[in-house]
């Protein structure tokens, strides 16, 4: 079989299955190291799925492995990654919280927690929604997302996406003095990524609330960014917590910044040591 890195699509590294778009029929593979066999096709997606180990096989003999991309299983599926009770804690902040103002989500995967959080309002009381994200998850991140809101009844055009990155997207609202009564911190789980994101607080409006998902030691840059971040500024309270999300309200404003100069050098020097740690345990999974 050979394959062109076009025809590569993704791996899942939930289930260690790789997806191929491969309109030849009949489909069987057949590579070093590996028995030819029926190749299937998932009913989902219409793409053929095939084992991780015989994805890099066939990778190494076409030359083709420039054309994979690890992906996460919400690609697929479209759900959300929240577990039960983060998701029902979720939408209970936010039809406690009844407020009108924009509601920000920073980093969206496939839209499926945003379709939760846009469900949880009847539609004449649903507050304007404002997403920040790349789009560059996975391919045709942002046309999978608005075919997720279809999915569930909800206009993508009553959603206000701004592709591109939290750091890009944060100076243009701050010209344009706006002002958020809800944010969900899902982004880039990497420290100075989510200490970029913290900066967004600054426009968090006096009894709003910011809610921190994967706030775990397991998610180290998570972890330290968002404990420093409250350790420093007392007038974040933390209201409630479920499983890894992390609610947190704003009960004043301060002249000081919420992220200086100062946290930026702290997120930079432990950059390096927590991808050093992140490849080992990665290597250690692996050996």
């Amino acid at each position: 079989m050979q394959l062109e890195p076009v025809d590569w699509k993704f791996f899942q590294r939930e289930t260690g299955l790789a997806q191929l778009e491969l309109p030849v029929e009949p489909r069987t593979l057949t590579c070093s190291g590996a028995s030819t066999r029926p190749l299937t096709t998932a009913p989902e997606t219409g793409l053929v799925e095939i084992r991780l180990p015989e994805l890099i096989c066939l990778a190494q003999e076409t030359g083709a492995t420039e054309g994979i991309v690890e992906m996460r299983r919400c690609a697929t599926t479209l759900e959300a990654e929240m577990t039960a009770a983060e998701h029902d804690l979720l939408c209970q902040t936010l039809q406690n919280l009844g407020r009108s103002g924009q509601h920000l989500e920073i980093g969206t995967a496939a839209g499926g927690t945003l379709c939760a959080m846009l469900g949880s309002f009847p539609g004449s009381k649903r507050p304007p929604f404002v997403v920040v994200d790349p789009m560059s998850y996975f391919p045709n991140q942002l046309q999978l997302v608005q075919q997720n809101l279809q999915n569930h009844g909800l206009s993508p055009e009553a959603v206000d996406f701004r592709v591109g990155t939290s750091a890009d997207a944060f100076p243009a609202a701050v010209q344009r003095q706006e002002s958020f009564d809800f944010m969900l911190i899902d982004g880039c789980h990497k420290i100075r990524s989510v200490m970029t994101d913290l900066k967004w607080t600054r426009l968090l409006a006096v009894g709003g609330i910011v809610c921190f998902h994967d706030y775990t030691p397991e998610h180290r840059g998570v972890w330290l960014a968002v404990n420093r971040f409250l350790s420093r500024h007392p007038h974040y309270q933390q209201v409630a917590q479920a499983d890894s999300l992390l609610v947190v309200k704003k009960t004043a404003h301060h002249a000081r910044p919420e992220v200086s100069a100062a946290d930026e050098l702290y997120a930079r020097a432990w950059y390096l040591p927590l991808q050093i740690e992140r490849k080992w345990k990665k290597l250690r999974r692996a050996a």
